[in-house]
């Protein structure tokens, strides 16, 4: 059975009805489509780049089929936050004109208005990133990935509890949705509860030893509890399955430097720096590695470059509950005059607004 062919048998029902609705009568643009969403929920480097070209195939094919261009918007927010894969700044842009595009072919698209609402997310827009997934589950009271989306949310504003609460209603929506299980376990890393976390991602790796990003998360978990050794071993098998991806050597290199292993950390540095020439999502990756070598002005001008190219982790940070170690200058008087200059710069628009405002071009 072709790829495509077992993904029309295995689409949830709720999926099924929403392409009925929103679709495209191009069978073509319309298999290009689930091979998008198989590639991105898959959550590798390389899978998520063949995800951006099979919507972007779809809709090459169908320039109004609203679903595929949601769907594009999706992987490019993820290939910039998540993966590092696009500069912050292209990648956002690009994910918003798609989101845009999708709610001006159809304003009552759920998913549009999910993705319209990370986008909001990436421009540090909290409030306004709730409105739009509000307005999404108002639609869709049980689209999972308004609900997933949601949470991340609530992570960065520090609510970890409604965070979990979130995530466990997401799940009951999609309980077999592997990355969702996954991302069930945040808050227990934002919270610190390290020992809950290990439980967690141990538990997602029996069900599937091969999901990438399990590891990498069990890694974090053994990291914050100081356990080097271990967390170096679960981000190695990580990189095995989704290749160097930036957001893991993020935390492979201070767990190298903090279990004495400095060249090891040196050469990831070099190898981030290499990377910085053409993504700035790599500043505030920077920012982490040189805290932990103790590079105390270096991470702090990185952390300024971040600041100045908008880096969408500084949503997490600048509340003051990202589980990124900057345990050096945490406390250091310019760490929090940039924190300052961050809360600052964020959108004050508590939801005012529709997140159906859109643009009619395309991506």
């Amino acid at each position: 059975m072709a790829i495509a062919d077992k993904l029309r048998v295995d689409l949830a029902a709720s999926a099924r009805d929403s392409l009925a609705r929103h679709g495209t009568a191009n069978l073509e643009a319309h298999d290009a489509y689930l091979l998008g969403l198989h590639e991105l929920n898959r959550r590798t480097t390389q899978s998520v780049e063949h995800a951006i070209q099979h919507f972007e195939r779809a809709v090459e094919l169908d320039p109004e089929f609203a679903e595929a261009y949601a769907g594009l918007a999706d992987a490019l927010s993820q290939a910039a936050l998540w993966l590092s894969t696009l500069p912050d700044s292209a990648g956002s842009s690009r994910s918003k004109r798609a989101a845009e595009r999708a709610a001006a072919l159809d304003p009552n698209l759920h998913s549009a208005h999910t993705s319209i609402g990370y986008c909001r997310l990436l421009e540090w827009d909290l409030a306004g990133a709730e409105t739009a997934f509000a307005r999404s589950l108002e639609l869709s009271p049980n689209y999972t990935k308004a609900l997933q989306w949601q949470a991340h949310v609530l992570i960065a504003k520090g609510e970890y509890e409604p965070s979990r609460e979130s995530f466990r209603r997401a799940l009951e929506c999609d309980p077999l949705s592997i990355l969702v299980r996954n991302e069930a376990g945040w808050p227990y890393l934002f919270m610190g509860r390290h020992a809950e976390a290990v439980d967690h991602y141990k538990g997602v790796l029996e069900d599937d030893p091969s999901f990438g990003l399990a590891h990498y998360n069990l890694g974090n978990s053994y990291e914050i509890a100081r356990q080097y050794d271990a967390a170096i071993e679960c981000y190695d098998r990580a990189i095995t399955i989704m290749g160097r991806s930036p957001l893991i050597l993020l935390w492979l290199a201070p767990a190298h430097a903090l279990d004495d292993q400095m060249s090891e950390a040196l050469t990831i540095k070099e190898e981030l720096l290499e990377l910085a020439g053409s993504s700035d999502g790599m500043f505030l990756f920077l920012a982490v590695v040189c805290d932990a070598m103790h590079e105390t002005t270096e991470a702090l001008d990185w952390l300024e470059r971040a600041f100045q190219e908008r880096n969408p982790w500084l949503v997490f940070v600048v509340a003051g509950n990202s589980i990124l170690p900057f345990d050096n200058i945490r406390d250091k008087p310019r760490f929090r005059a940039i924190m300052k200059k961050v809360t600052a710069a964020q959108p004050a628009r508590k939801g005012a607004g529709s997140s159906g405002e859109t643009s009619r071009s395309p991506s």
